[in-house]
């Protein structure tokens, strides 16, 4: 099951069940703010199953959490927080209040009927590990909501992103989408898939309009992080925790990037020697170029496009442009993710170069190309015929 999770969604996600809270502060604020328009939302993607609310204090996540009537929200508390037993929370229909530890309930019969967990306890770790690790033993199979991972006290901080980093499950950091201090979502023994569809991870690749679709996107806020600003490697910025964004990269025909890259650096950045013909740059591009160009900090901007996409052999960005069909590509990506964009041109070389294709190239020119970007031309498709 994939669930599609942006603050567009969310804040357009309308809360309800007010008249239960005993506090409504923060109730309202915005995804990436406050926690509860993420755990309603969460809770349409399950029907007729238990959710643990485990840590009810005010009881604000457990009215958030019993967004959907079918399902029975069981809130867990050591002490008394609320301390009104008259309270209108307590006449909520799906919501059971128990002042107990939830490891004295945890059964194979409990798990098996519960979709989500929510975790907020006192954030140091030994817990919330205790309670984890149960569920996995007992099979459980959904989403666990982990709160205050990135907790803004010194000693729970240290804790939380200890117990953090050392779970080994499939585990996504939505603090962008749920609590300012942090919001864990961990999927334990599903096939529950986050898409995270209002950002892109763009992997810029010189020479492949990638200034132009940098700033394309930069400019309607749909870039993740700081991606696209520098010539990184896919393997070097995608996380396992970011394996679910989209991601993006424009590939190009060597024989054509190749003249770019020498008709650009050599004219406008002097990388390459004004001196130096097109012949001796691509002779001797193994030796003085590939993996030598210390653009932003970065020795990758000649290497072929195959490098920046994969990872031990395999491509791990999810969706592939090609330069030669680049406006229409772009816009069907645009299409696809719900990007309200068109594409601009930045740092186009100064004129578009003319010459005959059949004399640019020799024959030994050809068999450098052919050996050093070799991967390009396996898995995109390219040759010496067809550029």
């Amino acid at each position: 099951m994939e669930i599609q999770i942006s603050n567009d969604i969310l804040n357009k996600f309308k809360l309800k069940n007010h008249e239960y809270l005993v506090d409504p502060t923060y109730y309202d604020l915005p995804s990436g703010k406050q926690e509860y328009k993420l755990y309603s939302y969460l809770t349409t993607f399950f029907d007729n199953s238990i959710i643990l609310d485990i840590g009810t204090l005010n009881g604000r996540s457990a009215v958030s959490l019993s967004h959907n009537e079918s399902n029975q929200v069981i809130s867990y508390n050591i002490v008394d927080d609320i301390k009104d037993p008259n309270h209108i929370i307590y006449t909520k229909s799906n919501i059971d209040f128990r002042i107990k530890n939830v490891l004295e309930d945890l059964t194979h019969e409990l798990v098996a009927k519960t979709k989500i967990v929510m975790i907020d306890i006192d954030h140091f770790e030994v817990i919330e590990r205790e309670i984890i690790q149960r569920l996995d033993e007992l099979g459980f199979s959904g989403i666990i909501l982990l709160d205050d991972i990135h907790h803004p006290a010194p000693k729970e901080r240290e804790a939380m992103q200890r117990l953090w980093n050392s779970l080994e499950y499939k585990k996504y950091d939505v603090t962008k989408y749920g609590h300012w201090s942090g919001t864990g979502l961990i999927v334990m023994n599903s096939d529950i898939k986050p898409s995270f569809a209002d950002k892109i991870i763009f992997i810029h690749i010189p020479k492949t309009a990638g200034a132009s679709i940098n700033e394309t996107l930069n400019n309607v806020d749909a870039l993740y992080g700081e991606t696209g600003f520098t010539h990184k490697f896919a393997k070097d910025v995608i996380s396992d925790i970011m394996k679910n964004i989209p991601s993006m990269a424009v590939v190009r025909n060597p024989y054509d990037r190749l003249y770019s890259i020498y008709s650009f650096y050599s004219k406008m950045r002097n990388d390459i020697p004004g001196s130096m013909t097109f012949e001796d740059f691509i002779l001797s591009y193994e030796e003085k170029f590939m993996g030598t160009l210390q653009e932003n900090g970065h020795p990758h901007a000649f290497n072929q496009c195959f490098d920046y996409v994969s990872n031990n052999g395999e491509v791990i960005v999810s969706d592939i442009i090609h330069f030669e069909n680049l406006e229409n590509e772009f816009g069907e990506f645009c299409k696809k993710y719900s990007i309200a964009a068109s594409l601009l041109h930045k740092n186009k070389n100064p004129k578009k170069y003319t010459f005959n294709k059949s004399s640019l190239y020799t024959k030994e020119m050809r068999e450098n190309v052919e050996r050093l970007f070799s991967d390009d031309m396996k898995h995109f498709g390219y040759s010496y015929e067809n550029w």
